[in-house]
């Protein structure tokens, strides 16, 4: 049999036909892979909100837990203090030569320390670094302190002055030590606020806190980290 000719034009149809199919096929491929990509984000948007919804309630629980927790935890260690601070004053009281707001030496704080550590155990109060707060045995203070019934005066100074650290001033230096032989003598306390008055300044303020008492020691180590 004879075949008919297809013209060439005809047969470019044909091609073009066939690759305009596969173009939208093609297209349509595209368009359905991008609506599953689309899909997939919005699904990963909808997760990702999701977990961000639930570590938020999350919080929202640990927090108020976590304030709970620190409470708790102030309150058992306010309590552990106030028992060791109780132990502390038994341990001082103990002394018939003891009274409250008494000057308290470096060996009565190390005494001291060697009961709690028996007693307790180990504990920011048994720190042996607290020693170097407080005066040595062999301080000009401490000597003024034990000496006769110098105790009762120094005792009230201390009260109105609020502490010893301005009679410890006063003792270091010579001026200020005739003062406050003058004062154990006369008990003029103006006369004793006049003086210290009257020392040089500190040229810096130191941070660290003397230990002169048995409160300062109480309020040191024991209270200071609980505020």
């Amino acid at each position: 049999m004879r075949r008919e000719k297809v013209p060439f034009w005809g047969a470019a149809a044909g091609f073009r036909v066939a690759a305009d199919g596969q173009t939208f096929l093609r297209i349509a491929e595209l368009k359905q892979t991008n609506m599953k990509s689309n899909h997939n984000i919005k699904s990963i948007k909808v997760s990702f909100m999701l977990v961000a919804l639930a570590v938020l309630s999350i919080q929202g629980k640990i927090r108020p837990l976590r304030q709970t927790l620190r409470q708790t935890l102030r309150q058992t260690l306010r309590q552990t203090g106030r028992k060791l601070a109780a132990t502390v004053h038994r341990f001082f009281e103990s002394s018939k030569i003891y009274h409250k707001g008494n000057l308290i030496t470096r060996s009565q704080l190390a005494e001291m320390q060697s009961y709690l550590r028996k007693t307790n155990g180990h504990s920011p109060a048994t720190h042996p670094r607290l020693l170097n707060r407080a005066l040595a045995d062999e301080a000009r203070l401490v000597r003024y302190f034990y000496l006769g019934k110098n105790n009762e005066i120094l005792r009230v100074a201390a009260h109105k002055m609020g502490g010893y650290e301005g009679l410890d001033r006063l003792s270091q230096n010579p001026a200020g030590r005739g003062k406050l032989e003058a004062y154990l003598k006369t008990s003029n306390y103006d006369a004793l606020l006049l003086a210290l008055s009257e020392l040089p300044k500190k040229k810096s303020q130191s941070r660290i806190s003397g230990i002169y008492t048995l409160d300062d020691f109480c309020t040191v180590a024991i209270f200071g980290n609980l505020k």
